[in-house]
């Protein structure tokens, strides 16, 4: 049965010398892996899969989920925001840290409306915004509150002044 879904890569990892193991966050089921067949061979390198399954790209996947198989099987898959600034050193190590913070934390299937339209925006606020140094700290204090672990003790170590923060960790 195909299925057509969103989805924002977080990881392409080979697994054999055909096949591929695609890890996103799909906007109807969370943390999901595909198996993706052909992407590293020649005809995959000429259709470009490779560069629409870099990280954090958002996509539309469909996917063949037979109840058969331990995978899905991905069948066709396209961009649907095209990162601007691809050649920024700067904007690829943003992205490839966000990516990477997102590898370690998203790991269940749970769907969450808010974390994947946080994540689409944020996908796009890499791209346009100019103060590229302080996003990836505001990344991870809205992620971690989006997961859950924000709240009052958060909002009391915002408030403090640094040395004030030092003062409390080390007495």
């Amino acid at each position: 049965m195909l299925q057509t879904t969103d989805a924002i890569v977080l990881a392409l990892q080979p697994y054999s010398d055909k096949a591929s193991i695609l890890r996103a966050y799909v906007r109807t089921g969370g943390c999901v892996s595909y198996m993706v067949y052909g992407a590293h061979s020649k005809q995959g390198m000429k259709k470009g899969i490779l560069s629409v399954l870099s990280p954090l790209n958002l996509i539309e996947l469909t996917v063949d989920s037979k109840t058969t198989q331990q995978l899905p099987t991905l069948k066709e898959c396209h961009l649907k925001y095209v990162p601007i600034a691809t050649t920024d050193i700067a904007r690829q190590c943003v992205r490839m840290f966000v990516a990477e913070l997102l590898l370690k934390t998203l790991r269940l299937p749970l769907s969450d409306e808010r974390i994947f339209n946080y994540l689409c925006d944020l996908v796009q606020e890499i791209d346009t915004t100019e103060n590229l140094h302080e996003l990836p700290q505001q990344a991870m204090q809205h992620i971690s509150e989006l997961l859950g672990y924000g709240g009052v003790m958060l909002d009391e170590w915002r408030s403090l002044k640094s040395i004030e923060v030092l003062q409390t960790i080390f007495g």
